[in-house]
């Protein structure tokens, strides 16, 4: 083989080759576009427009002025001065001023009679070149021949003009200048035409090396060694050199293991002030770009840099930005409005530019110097995104380019990371692959047109106006000086006309208060037979105060006329609205998002302000826009009104909406659409439905105003105040006539029971006090003795609509004091609160009839500052609310948990009760609270129920001695499954006791013989599915329909689908534990129990964000929830459904998969680090205390470690990553050995996992490569000194 001479031994091609550049300049000018942009200057126009067109006297118009710059220059030094028409005024807080699309202020203007002047404001210059470009990876094979290859693809790939970035590393403080490969890079890049892109950076070993500071506390050694490398490197005239000053320094790994925002922003100071100092201006200097996640959060990192080190702010002249989407496609993003998690997009940048802007700097260019998707990346399936392929991978980057980043003028250029890695570590984000051939994407880049049109850059000022009394047209002047780019003016722009208003409603009213109301007395301390009514909101009742009850040992009854309470013949109406006027800041959540609702005094019906929707005024932009509150709908609720004032302005009546919805709280899925707007109604007018109650009673809803921009035509806002929605109920007629009501007190006994002579009676059982961990107390889960849960929401860990309250003093969740979980509820007031006032809350219970028992079980705590005149109560009433038996209903201040267990209600078998909790204030502000908690309504056979062994992945079923130590694994068997769409072929569950697998195929389920990877049977589903779970003992197995929003229930060998569960949103996870079948409901941010037997919901908690991954531990009764849309996993004792703990792993987060060791006890648990690195976390089982962590590293990047599994047996722990099987200590987390999967260029997706306890055989399926099943066996260690 010919050897190739090193770069030092050629000659540099700069001798002879940048002349000929030069000559080729004077005929192909596109070639030296840098060239004009250094000396040409700005190109400035200005427009203004008003809308709408035609107003009444007295309304707000709105004025739009856009300053747009096409030079190659930026505007500086801008001020805009806007002449009102005679008459007309300025409209305080409604100014805004945007950058491309970014606002950069809302200050008002200084106002001068009818002169308004903003100041001062910088355009940057709008882009003419190419936004194309790539990363490079030349630094493991710099001889020149090298080179030219990735260079050459880079040109043949993005062509001329385009960006290459390439890191520069292993620069150390004795260099007198760069080294050849270094000089031959830069040279070469010019002569293809591309504009280099350098990453500075020192050397590494197990961690980057940080720049260490003198003696001094200076860094000016290593500042002047950085700085004599790129001095030493050429820059031709007319072009540019971009300098990037160290890369991602927020992850541990790039800063010597551990982050500092401090010695970064002071390093990047001084690095600045020695660039600077070379005095040439075609050096480039970039900040170092954070990564998105990181072990010090980019945002946070940002933030603190810019506090500690002000300085660092002018420190850098392009914003440096790495933006990676995951399996995001390219129109999630911010611009659009569309972006949920803003982490994961093409343009999460533009977070970095509002905090760069609250500390002073706007206008920046952005150069995205790492980008691009990675073969397998998955982590947003849970939205439903499939995982990154060739095919999608190649869509979604020309697209990037194409549709977005080519049109944002901020946007300068971008190189997706990494044209190809000879060593194959980056293997995932290739475009070509080592030897040679080409990816998807680089084929469909490669022949794209890389021809785009002039990004021009705007800066927008939008200002209302309230417009005069006196009718006709006006124009009006606008003035826009420049330090640099002179003055434009507009005369008699903007032509509006005012007319008379055609007499109409009166547009101003007073609000109208909600009348208010004295609440009944709904838990009744009178020993006869009062019957209770529901609150009134127009009639004051003042309850009677009657006897307290005493203790008694005896059943009474009273007999007697009840009291007469006839019925009004209008209905009781509560409004169930607060803030309605707006004139708070409170009550109104408001989703995020690019253009989102805002509180406003610009346009109010009446007060001070209302809420403005939408976009009022500017450029078209596709975003949605929404304001919403959350309010329960009473049970008792006969019709609902809703009333509101709206103010409609709109450009655009056909692509845009605005509207008026009812929304699940939760899962944010549309219940009712009330309304929708497509017109143009600059006026205030009121608005009143009837809304249907079908299904909405006792619901908790979200009622949301919303307008939808569709980002072309035209914009359109709408505004909204005095808003009341108003829930009535008919009062019922009562008669006088002579009834009882035994009244029983709680006496001493520990297990209430009923008997025939004295009253059956239970005494609060004292429990210890709050602790951290559950308390065992009555649970939802099925027991061994076969009960069912009939209470929803009993441990109030989640807001459950079954929960009602009719009170004006609304009980509400607490975290204050809780006996299980984080949460109780508390009704009662706060403390020095002089209200005068009941707080109530019920649950409907039926309680069923026939054989077996029904208890009622709760904990509470009473606490007060009053000594008389409140009380606390506990009662039972019918569903009308007649009080049939009251537990407790005096003032109480124990001031520690007690609980109520076992109390009977067998004799209410057939009937619908509520159950009642509440607490009295008298206003005399003493304050008293009853903080509830863990209320339980079982039914229970009197058989015994059998429930079966359940086995989980990493549990063994049978214990064998330990194997010898397994040192690497045997491929067994590989089988193809039938092709299906799509092809997805991600879960498995391991059926051992039978000697089969199943695996999802697309939306069948394939039986496997584990043995020969014989396909035993194909169980058809009616929608693609995620998670698997088999039931060994009695074969049964579960699916999770994420399409459907079902689990499905069947049997394996026959294929009879015993049972389909609708009703849960995104079912993705499932698995077994605590005699229980638990789901993970994505959409819903939910874990739900279900029923083995009855497959009825039997539980709900509250988890994290997007559960997603479930792992269960049978013997122990745990189950672990990845919440893939955080970085937490959440532990659930399964035995008694309460939350242990949630555990924060760090990083980007979004957890995938994860795998038990029950030997060792611990959870392993793969996720994102950041995007290029992902991250295996070990947990402690018990408690949840993150151990250890194996993190992905330049070297080893686990960018495809998805699936996993433990061996506990053998104590292993198996990762997929990129095309290899890892085999890792599952007690330290080093890796043991690699294995290639298939050809070893499988980029590892979503992997299903399992191994089979007792022979340590591990199966697998699924990645880049669905249908694929793969079988390995262990192979124990030699000792190759003696041959054992």
């Amino acid at each position: 083989m010919t050897s190739i001479p090193s770069s030092r031994e050629r000659r540099s091609p700069s001798a002879g080759r940048l002349p000929a550049l030069a000559g080729l300049c004077l005929l192909a000018l596109w070639l030296c576009w840098p060239a004009a942009q250094a000396s040409a200057g700005p190109v400035i126009s200005l427009t203004k427009q008003v809308t709408p067109g035609t107003v009444a006297s007295g309304a707000p118009v709105t004025y739009t002025v856009t300053l747009s710059n096409s030079g190659p220059g930026s505007v500086e030094g801008i001020v805009f001065s806007d002449s009102l028409p005679p008459g007309f005024s300025y409209c305080s807080g409604t100014s805004r001023i945007s950058l491309n699309g970014v606002t950069i202020s809302t200050a008002n203007p200084v106002v001068s009679g009818q002169s308004l002047i903003w100041s001062s404001f910088r355009l940057p210059p709008g882009r003419s070149g190419s936004p194309f470009g790539i990363h490079t990876m030349v630094q493991s094979r710099r001889d020149m021949d090298y080179i030219e290859y990735q260079l050459g693809k880079a040109a043949e790939l993005m062509d001329s003009g385009a960006y290459v970035t390439q890191l520069f590393d292993w620069i150390d403080t004795g260099w007198a200048g760069p080294p050849a490969w270094m000089v031959d890079f830069v040279n070469e890049s010019y002569e293809r035409g591309l504009t280099p892109v350098i990453r500075l950076a020192g050397g590494r070993g197990s961690t980057w090396f940080k720049p260490k500071t003198d003696p001094n506390g200076s860094y000016q050694t290593w500042t002047q060694a950085f700085r004599r490398v790129v001095q030493g490197l050429p820059v031709p005239e007319g072009r540019l050199l971009y300098v990037q000053v160290w890369n991602e320094p927020n992850l541990n790994e790039e800063w010597e293991g551990a982050a500092s925002p401090v010695e970064y922003g002071r390093f990047l100071v001084e690095m600045a002030a020695a660039l600077r100092s070379i005095g040439n201006p075609r050096i480039v200097i970039l900040n170092a770009p954070l990564s998105p996640g990181g072990e010090y959060y980019y945002l946070d990192y940002l933030e603190d840099m810019l506090n500690a080190v002000p300085a660092s702010l002018w420190a850098f002249d392009v914003w440096a930005s790495h933006p990676y989407p995951n399996n995001h496609p390219p129109e999630y993003n911010l611009h659009n409005g569309t972006a949920r998690y803003a982490d994961a997009t093409i343009d999460l940048y533009q977070q970095e530019l509002a905090i760069l802007a609250r500390h002073g700097r706007s206008g920046l260019s952005v150069l995205l110097t790492e980008t691009g998707y990675a073969l397998g990346h998955a982590d947003f399936g849970f939205e439903g995104y499939p995982p990154i392929g060739e095919e999608n991978r190649a869509d979604y980057i020309l697209r990037a380019f194409r549709d977005y980043w080519s049109k944002w003028p901020e946007v300068i250029g971008v190189s997706p990371f990494e044209l190809v890695d000879p060593t194959g570590a980056w293997g995932a984000w290739d475009w070509l692959y080592p030897d040679g051939r080409s990816h998807a994407q680089f084929d469909l880049v490669r022949v794209m047109s890389k021809a785009t049109s002039p990004a021009t850059s705007t800066l927008r000022l939008t200002f209302q106006a309230w417009a005069p009394e006196t009718p006709g047209t006006y124009r009006n002047d606008v003035t826009v000086n420049t330090a640099n780019a002179g003055s434009v003016t507009l005369l008699q722009a903007a032509p509006l006309t005012v007319v008379q208003p055609t007499p109409t409603r009166t547009a101003t009213v007073t609000r109208t208060p909600t009348p208010t109301q004295t609440r009944t007395v709904t838990p009744t301390p009178t020993p006869t037979g009062t019957a209770q009514e529901s609150p009134t909101a127009t009639a004051s009742r003042t309850p009677t105060d009657t006897a307290t009850p005493t203790a008694t040992a005896t059943e009474t009854e009273t007999p007697g006329p009840t009291p007469t309470a006839r019925a009004s013949p209008s209905p009781e109406c509560s409004d169930l609205i607060t803030n309605g006027g707006f004139e708070l800041d409170a009550d109104w959540q408001i989703l995020s998002s690019t253009y989102p609702a805002t509180y406003t005094t610009s346009l109010r019906q009446s007060g001070e302000r209302s809420m403005q929707i939408g976009i009022p005024a500017g450029k078209p932009v596709y975003s949605w826009s929404s304001v919403g509150q959350v309010i329960t709908i009473p049970l008792t609720a006969t019709s609902l009104h809703l009333s509101c004032w709206i103010y409609l302005q709109s450009a655009d009546t056909v692509g845009d909406v605005a509207y008026i919805s009812l929304y699940h709280a939760t899962s944010l899925s549309e219940l009712r659409r009330i309304a929708t707007f497509r017109e143009d109604s600059p006026a205030w007018r009121l608005l009143e439905y009837d809304v249907n109650l079908t299904a909405l009673k006792g619901q908790t809803v979200r009622l949301v105003f919303g307008v939808h921009n569709d980002g072309v035509g035209g914009t359109t806002a709408m505004w909204v105040d005095d808003v009341s929605l108003n829930a009535c109920a008919s009062r019922p007629t009562l008669t006088p006539g002579p009834t009882s009501t035994r009244t029983r007190t709680p006496t001493a006994t520990a297990s209430p029971t009923r008997t025939s002579t004295p009253v059956p009676t239970q005494t609060p059982t004292r429990e210890p006090g709050v602790t951290p961990t559950p308390t065992p107390t009555a649970t939802a889960a099925p027991t061994a003795a076969g009960c069912v849960e009939l209470i929803s929401g009993g441990d109030f860990e989640l807001d459950d609509p079954a929960w009602t309250s009719p009170s004006a003093c609304q009980p509400r969740y607490s975290t204050e004091q809780a006996h299980s979980g984080q949460r109780s509820l508390r009704a009662g007031i706060d403390p020095g609160s002089p209200n005068t006032c009941y707080s109530t809350v019920y649950q409907l219970v039926d309680v069923p009839a026939g054989p077996g028992t029904v208890s009622l079980s709760f904990s509470f705590l009473a606490t007060s500052d009053d000594t008389s005149g409140d009380r606390h109560y506990a009662l039972l009433q019918s569903e009308a609310g007649t009080t049939l038996y009251t537990l407790f209903n005096r003032l109480r201040n124990e001031n520690e948990w007690l609980t109520v267990s076992g109390f009977s209600l067998d004799e209410y078998k057939g009937q619908r009760l509520r159950v009642v909790f509440g607490a009295y204030n008298d206003g005399d502000g003493l304050s008293s609270r009853l903080y509830i908690d863990d209320v339980s309504v079982q039914r229970c056979e009197s058989t015994a129920l059998y429930l079966p062994v359940l086995w989980s992945e990493g549990a063994s079923l049978s214990r064998a001695a330990a194997a010898a130590a397994v040192d690497t694994l045997r491929q067994l068997w590989a089988a193809d499954l039938p092709a299906r769409e799509p092809a997805d072929s991600s879960g498995l569950a391991l059926d051992a006791r039978r000697g089969r697998m199943l695996v999802t195929s697309g939306r069948a389920v394939e039986v496997i013989d584990t043995g020969s990877g014989r396909e035993l049977n194909t169980i058809e589903l009616p929608a693609r599915l995620r998670g698997l779970a088999v039931d060994e003992a009695t074969g049964r197995a579960y699916a999770a329909l994420w399409e459907s929003n079902q689990v499905a229930v069947f049997d394996p060998s026959s294929g009879r689908m015993q049972a389909l569960v609708g009703g849960i949103a995104g079912p993705s996870g499932v698995c077994l534990a605590g005699g229980v079948v638990w789901v993970s409901a994505t959409r819903a941010n939910e874990l739900l129990a279900l029923d083995p037997e009855s497959y009825a919901i039997i539980k709900r908690l509250r988890v994290g964000d997007a559960p997603y991954a479930l792992l269960c531990d049978a013997a122990v009764g745990r189950v672990y929830v990845g919440n893939a849309g955080e970085d937490t996993v959440t532990l659930v004792d399964a035995s008694s459904g309460r939350v242990i703990d949630m555990v924060e792993l760090g990083g980007l987060g979004h957890p995938q998969s994860l795998a038990l060791d029950d030997r060792l006890g611990r959870v392993y648990v793969t996720y994102a680090l950041s995007p290029r690195k992902r991250a295996i976390a070990m947990l402690d089982a018990s408690t949840g205390r993150l151990l250890g962590r194996l993190a992905g590293t330049d070297d080893q990047p686990l960018s495809g470690a998805y699936g996993i599994a433990a061996d506990p047996e053998r104590g292993r722990v198996y990762v997929t990553s990129g095309g290899e099987l890892l085999t890792l200590s599952a007690r330290h987390l080093n890796i043991l050995n690699r294995l290639p999967l298939g050809d070893g260029t499988v980029s590892a997706g979503p992997f299903g996992m399992a191994v089979e306890a007792q022979s340590g055989a591990l199966y697998l399926t699924g990645g880049t490569l669905p249908g694929r099943v793969w079988a390995w066996g262990t192979v124990p260690a030699v000792d190759r000194a003696s041959g054992e």
